[in-house]
Formats: structure tokens, C-alpha cells, sequence
């Protein structure tokens, strides 16, 4: 750092250029700084301590088995959801084959789905619809049931079909 005398001439100041005068905090900062370190101060910097480890094997040991349940119940979620949307496209597609091919008349009792779906079964009933007096109303009704985690479950659909326009 150059300074100027009263005289004018010019003198190199022996203070190199960004370090704060002697008194001032940030220069005791920087000394604080620069004494810290040191051999000693240098190892423990880098070490974490047996506490720090054991709180930190100890947060672990609490937070692995609560994400690995986590993780559990998902997968069991995913898996019923998957048996259930299957079981409503197998309900969906049986019941559309007894309206269009007008067989749901002589339709009855029930059966397996299927090699390609293990597990899940199906039967109908039919029940004459209570909101019509006249009975011309047939209450068509389609069960699908599966295992999920040791369980039967059941998938239900229903529809009314008129007695009259499908007599052939």
C-alpha cells in the first residue's frame, strides 16, 4: 500500500495490502483464525467425535424401519389396487358379454376366470328389480372375487335390463 507523505514523496508502507489494523475485530478474527490452525485443531476438525456418531446411529436406528414401512404398506396399496382394477375389467367384461349376446337369461351360477387370472372366480344373479311394479325390470348383478394378502375380496356390478325388448 503506497502512502504520501506531507512531503509528497511517496513510501511503501510495511502492512501488506488487506490486512486490518492491528486493533480492530476483524483482525483479531484473523488471528484467532490463523492460531486455530494448528496440528492438533486441524485432527479434530476432520473427526466427528463418538457422541456425534452414536446420535447419529441413533437417528437411523429410528428412521430405517419407519421408511422401510412405509415402503411395506405402498406395496401392499399397489398390489390391491392392481387386483381390484383387474377384478373390474374381468366384472365388466363378463357382464358385457351376457347383455350383447342376450345370454344373461340363461345365465347363472359362476365360474373360474380364467389360466391367465389364477385366483380370481366370478358368478351372476339376477333379482327382480323392486322399483317396478310392472316386473318388465331384471336386476343383473356380476361378482368377481380375488386374493389380496390372504383375503377375498369381492368386485360387484350391476345393471337393470329390460324383460321385454330382449325376448327374441
Amino acid at each position: 500500500m503506497i502512502c504520501k507523505q506531507a512531503t509528497g514523496s511517496a513510501r511503501v508502507s510495511r502492512v501488506p495490502f488487506g490486512i486490518p489494523p492491528k486493533g480492530s475485530l476483524l483482525f483479531r478474527a484473523a488471528a484467532h483464525f490463523h492460531k486455530s490452525r494448528g496440528k492438533s485443531s486441524r485432527r479434530a476438525a476432520r473427526a466427528f467425535t463418538f457422541v456425534e456418531i452414536l446420535a447419529a446411529m441413533a437417528f437411523l436406528g429410528i428412521l430405517i424401519p419407519a421408511v422401510v414401512t412405509a415402503f411395506t404398506q405402498a406395496n401392499r396399496a399397489a398390489v390391491a389396487a392392481e387386483r381390484t382394477s383387474i377384478a373390474v375389467r374381468l366384472c365388466e367384461n363378463h357382464l358385457n358379454e351376457l347383455l350383447i349376446g342376450n345370454t344373461w337369461q340363461s345365465a347363472g351360477g359362476g365360474g373360474d376366470c380364467g389360466a391367465d387370472y389364477p385366483g380370481y372366480h366370478w358368478d351372476t344373479s339376477q333379482t327382480s328389480w323392486l322399483g317396478d311394479s310392472t316386473n318388465a325390470m331384471t336386476e343383473l348383478t356380476v361378482h368377481v372375487y380375488f386374493p389380496v394378502q390372504g383375503q377375498e375380496r369381492e368386485v360387484k356390478l350391476t345393471t337393470l335390463v329390460n324383460n321385454t325388448l330382449t325376448q327374441p
